[in-house]
């Protein structure tokens, strides 16, 4: 893995690092499936979009406790390699709290 201008990371498709949050990593000849650690996050402070042929996942939790704020963030760029369909990108929080991403073969 290699990281390019602007920290956007290029990887090598199925990703399988664990120090990048990815717990599970499934090729398959319809596409792939990414299962990343968001046991921290709730729905609505997991965001995941597709901007040409990135994929941009960004993950932030804040909690403010009287004089004190808890604060956690989560933000991964992959660029999707071109024998995937970037218009096919799915993603949903599961309860085990992984980020599960689907992307279809073109």
């Amino acid at each position: 893995m290699s990281r390019a201008k602007e920290s956007v990371i290029t990887a090598d498709w199925p990703l399988a690092h664990e120090a990048d949050g990815v717990i599970r990593s499934i090729d398959t000849e319809n596409g792939i499936e990414i299962a990343f650690d968001c046991q921290n996050f709730g729905p609505k402070e997991v965001m995941v979009s597709v901007i040409d042929d990135k994929l941009d996942i960004h993950c932030r939790h804040e909690k403010a406790d009287g004089a004190s704020t808890l604060k956690r963030e989560f933000a991964r760029t992959y660029v999707i390699p071109k024998s995937l369909n970037c218009k096919s990108v799915k993603h949903q929080l599961n309860k085990n709290g992984e980020l599960v991403v689907t992307i279809d073969r073109i």
